[in-house]
């Protein structure tokens, strides 16, 4: 009997650690499940952090290559409102040119004009006073006769 006393004794004993072995493996477990859980967290985390980035990173590039096109456009317009002017420029400079030519060979034309003008009316006075001298003369001549 007291040999089976000594061997119940064991036996819980046995049982006893057993359940404390058992205790502490779970407890490892809970505890080893709780660090997976929080881990898998953390990554979930960090995953939709990168991808929100990404996502960030994604839409800034493309703010910024549509306001580098439309930085680009606006150089363009002005290039070409630039030349445009430039242009006008030229044109109306050219158009005064040409007026200024005009206008010089429509002054030299009258000018050539009046002095041909004034040539002819020397001519025919200098014809009419050849006119006069020759009538005189033949006038003397004819009263010299008489």
């Amino acid at each position: 009997s007291e040999a089976r006393a000594k061997e119940d004794e064991k036996r819980k004993k046995e049982a006893a650690m057993r359940a404390e072995r058992n205790l502490r493996l779970d407890e490892e477990r809970v505890r080893r499940d709780e660090e997976i859980r929080m881990a898998e967290e953390e990554e979930r985390v960090r995953v939709n952090d990168a991808e929100r980035n990404a996502a960030e990173r994604k839409r800034a590039e493309e703010e910024m290559r549509k306001k580098e096109a439309w930085l680009r456009r606006e150089e363009e317009a002005k290039k070409k409102e630039e030349e445009m002017r430039e242009m006008e420029e030229l044109t109306k400079k050219k158009m005064e040119e040409e007026k200024t030519k005009k206008k010089e060979e429509d002054e030299k034309v009258r000018v050539k004009k009046r002095e041909e003008e004034s040539k002819k009316r020397e001519e025919e006075k200098r014809v009419e006073e050849e006119q006069v001298r020759v009538k005189k003369r033949e006038e003397e001549e004819e009263s010299k006769k008489r």
